[in-house]
């Protein structure tokens, strides 16, 4: 008997803790329907009731779901879509409720071929073909094939923000340069006195000595030449100082 009871526990699996909650008719097809999804493909995760994804179907909190990914290529991208699936009491002899989970910045396309707007409700060609003999795996299949000729979601565009609008600067005409006349100090120009001035001026003075030097030549008839000498080098100096005081401003 142990080795019998060992052997019953290794062959249980995990959709077994949510079948006991359910009430099927046809429990072990049920159970079997399952078990081969799970293997098959990767993901698929089993549950009791859909109230933690869908609140909003109340009629299922009873039911068996299985939550898997349904990856599909459409116009060369490939992507994929939650879908959740329901097994009615009635299963197998009536198909799974199959709905969209639809996750974040993601929207029901419109108009879809089989998909409902509003809830998201599949209704595949193959669903409503459903037979005895049909099984998950096959509705796998066909959810993926289906949604590769028309995707049942599309993600806005998002228009990348706008870039700050930075002010236009235009360029800045240099400064013109008003020329600055240059300022010169000049020094006020005395014209330059004539020499006919300075000979009048000159010719007055030494007129005036040699009158002076004639008077007294006069009076002393004995003047030697050594002295009359030493009397026309003066007259000479005299003349140069005149000239200098006259152009240059230097007194005598």
């Amino acid at each position: 008997w142990g080795r019998y009871s060992r052997r019953f526990h290794m062959s249980v699996h995990p959709v077994d803790t949510y079948l006991r909650q359910a009430s099927y008719a046809h429990n072990r097809r049920v159970r079997e329907d399952c078990i081969d999804l799970i293997s098959a493909v990767n993901g698929v995760v089993c549950d009791y009731g859909c109230s933690k994804f869908r609140p909003d179907l109340t009629q299922y909190n009873n039911c068996l779901t299985l939550r898997m990914k349904i990856p599909f290529t459409f116009q060369g991208t490939n992507t994929d879509v939650m879908v959740m699936l329901a097994i009615v009491p009635s299963y197998p002899t009536d198909p799974p409720h199959c709905f969209l989970i639809l996750q974040e910045g993601t929207f029901i396309s419109q108009p879809h071929p089989y998909i409902e707007p509003q809830f998201g409700f599949i209704g595949l060609p193959f669903l409503r073909e459903w037979c005895f003999e049909s099984n998950l795996v096959l509705l796998f299949s066909a959810l993926s094939h289906a949604f590769s000729e028309t995707s049942p979601i599309f993600k806005p565009i998002s228009s990348p923000p706008p870039q700050p609008t930075l002010p236009i600067s235009l360029p800045i005409p240099p400064t013109p340069t008003i020329p600055v006349p240059e300022t010169r100090v000049t020094k006020e120009v005395v014209p330059p006195k004539t020499w006919e001035l300075v000979e009048q001026k000159a010719s007055a003075q030494l007129h005036k000595l040699i009158d002076d030097l004639i008077i007294e030549v006069t009076v002393d008839h004995d003047l030697k030449a050594r002295e009359r000498a030493l009397l026309n080098e003066m007259q000479l100096m005299l003349v140069e100082r005149v000239r200098r005081q006259v152009v240059f401003g230097v007194s005598l």
